[in-house]
């Protein structure tokens, strides 16, 4: 089994909160597969990079995708499809 790298993990918060237009912490710890310090750190990186932004009032759903989080997950697919083939043979 292939150990996944960072941009792997942060696509993988990324594209549950794209498709749940926000989720809560906990939600992204089991779609990630992270513990709770993994995604603390992520979502603090992320957040910093401005790929996510975790919102300050109301209830619900703290943590949504940016639109700059929105493209970089999007770079990230085609670059991922470009090199599946690739990936495959390896």
């Amino acid at each position: 089994m292939m150990q996944r790298g960072r941009y792997d993990i942060m696509a993988s918060i990324l594209a549950p909160l794209r498709k749940h237009n926000g989720l809560l912490k906990t939600d992204l710890m089991y779609y990630a597969n992270l513990n709770s310090y993994q995604v603390r750190v992520y979502l603090k990186e992320m957040a910093d990079a401005g790929l996510i932004m975790k919102r300050t009032e109301g209830w619900g759903k703290p943590y949504e995708i940016t639109d700059t989080g929105a493209a970089a997950l999007k770079a990230y697919d085609e670059l991922r499809a470009l090199m599946e083939p690739t990936v495959r043979k390896a």
